[in-house]
């Protein structure tokens, strides 16, 4: 008889990526702040964000400040990997500011890493949420509801010019890079017949005044060992690409 399969932990994150775009320490502050009190709602009850350091070699969880000075002061860092605490008007055009929050520690843990306030032509800004693996944290952030709704809080609060939902481990040789397609996914400049362009089952929800996302696989939990979602994922690439809808 072979041996019972160990059951798969899910390894999904959320990612919002966009270019130049300075900000100063205070306003990155805010900008968080405001990220935080937007997808609070979305959340799980009683979820709490913490800076994370290591004190005598172990985790060591800090409530994070909930005001823009006590934010900018012990959570921003700048990108180049110096210490917090910079003053409210400084900006790092090349690297801009660093913060990683935690709503625990381990793999039960929320991690949400934020790279902002950076300007030029290879300016790299970037969100994302990465979600617990197991336990019942994992099953209190994983479902499609509360995942559309932080994907919809993403893209309103950093309209960014990509964004998607995927597995972390996915290894494809084909992802759509730089827009993984697996399970939801946004592109500030798709046009407003996106609808048309997709395959029977996906489905494109409209964002106010930000065009549309797409949800590969509606009122599913995007599963990358179920054929018929990878089918699905597919599907709907082949068909951004070709319609040109694909970045290159």
């Amino acid at each position: 008889m072979p041996a019972p399969q160990t059951p798969r932990a899910p390894d999904y994150q959320l990612n919002c990526i966009w270019g130049d775009r300075l900000a100063d320490a205070q306003s990155c502050a805010v900008s968080l702040l405001a990220f935080l009190k937007a997808i609070a709602p979305a959340c799980p009850p009683g979820t709490t964000w913490h800076t994370l350091n290591r004190k005598d070699g172990k985790d060591c969880l800090t409530p994070m400040p909930l005001d823009p000075d006590g934010c900018r002061v012990s959570v921003l860092k700048p990108g180049n990997g110096g210490k917090p605490g910079v003053p409210a008007q400084a900006v790092f055009p090349d690297v801009g500011f660093h913060a990683l929050l935690v709503t625990a520690s381990g793999q039960q843990a929320c991690d949400l890493q934020l790279n902002w306030g950076m300007q030029g032509p290879h300016a790299h800004n970037e969100v994302s949420l990465r979600f617990p693996r197991e336990g019942a944290p994992a099953q209190a952030w994983l479902s499609p509801e509360r995942m559309g709704a932080l994907f919809r809080h993403a893209i309103t609060c950093w309209r960014p010019d990509i964004a998607y939902v995927y597995h972390t481990d996915i290894r494809d040789e084909d992802v759509g890079y730089p827009l993984p397609i697996y399970w939801l996914a946004y592109r500030r400049d798709w046009p407003k017949d996106l609808p048309s362009a997709l395959p029977a089952g996906a489905q494109a929800h409209p964002l106010a005044g930000l065009g549309h996302y797409i949800d590969t696989v509606p009122g599913c939990l995007y599963d990358r060992f179920n054929d018929s979602h990878r089918t699905a994922s597919e599907g709907v690439r082949a068909k951004l690409r070709e319609a040109g809808l694909l970045p290159a």
